[in-house]
């Protein structure tokens, strides 16, 4: 974080995390998730109106999953870890898989062994690589407990069983419109935010990213007040930057950090 953040940080006093909201957007996405399921395999709904419902609702999952990562989707640890495990099923993983993957990137952001360096360290196959994102999180099992390892094979051969017996209700109900939402989920918040575009989207359109900048200085906060706060603090540092400018002086950054300034920028490292 720059000075001037961690100055602003220190006059809006500590910041603390409003638990909960996230847990009962999760209970109606869910309802959504089978309502919308249900009439699609009842032929009520066609691919054409149940997809784009579908999308929308697993990437609002993708979003209550990573506040349940970050501890933030319920006070109630119990509530919490349903959201974080139901959540990772439904986008094809274990909990215990993008957990380790999510913290493992807030810890070693830009290094080599930054498990989500698979989607913006290069662009070449970015579609592909985008689209099995969620599934590449089990690589971070490596590290894990046998258990977690048993978890992880367990889930995996249930999804593949469920292909191969079932394979229309599987791709067409449910694997499409959530790796697809996956793969929407992981541009915005994976590749945009650390890749070649980092400073021109922090720049004009951070809300694309979730403020994503600001979500690694505070990933306490669930996304509602992450948006808040982050809103409040780019208006604190406008001022900043209007007052340096109109003085005559050099800003130490735009709004955004300057090019080759942006700590979450991580191409080429």
């Amino acid at each position: 974080m720059h000075q001037h953040q961690k100055e602003l940080r220190k006059k809006m006093g500590k910041i603390e995390p409003s638990k909960g909201p996230t847990f009962y957007l999760f209970l109606g996405v869910l309802a959504i998730i089978a309502a919308t399921t249900s009439a699609y395999i009842a032929g009520v709904l066609n691919a054409g109106f149940a997809w784009p419902i579908l999308i929308v609702a697993y990437y609002f999952v993708a979003m209550c999953v990573h506040d349940a990562i970050h501890l933030s989707a319920h006070a109630d640890s119990h509530l919490n870890r349903i959201v974080g495990w139901i959540g990772s099923l439904l986008m094809g993983m274990t909990f215990h898989a993008i957990r380790r993957s999510h913290m493992q990137h807030h810890a070693s952001l830009g290094h080599a062994h930054d498990t989500e360096a698979f989607v913006y360290r290069s662009a070449l196959t970015l579609p592909l690589r985008l689209a099995i994102a969620n599934f590449y999180c089990y690589t971070s099992l490596r590290a894990g407990t046998t258990g977690q390892k048993i978890q992880g094979i367990s889930v995996a051969l249930g999804i593949l069983g469920l292909i191969c017996f079932h394979p229309g209700v599987a791709l067409f109900a449910w694997i499409i419109p959530m790796q697809t939402a996956g793969a929407l989920f992981a541009l915005n918040t994976v590749y945009l935010p650390h890749g070649p575009l980092a400073n021109w989207v922090d720049d004009r359109a951070p809300e694309l990213t979730g403020f994503h900048r600001h979500h690694h200085s505070m990933p306490q906060l669930p996304w509602y007040q992450l948006f808040h706060t982050a809103r409040k603090m780019r208006k604190q540092e406008t001022k900043r930057w209007t007052f340096l400018w109109q003085r005559g002086e050099q800003p130490n950054g735009r709004l955004a950090p300057a090019a080759d300034d942006n700590p979450l920028r991580c191409v080429g490292q």
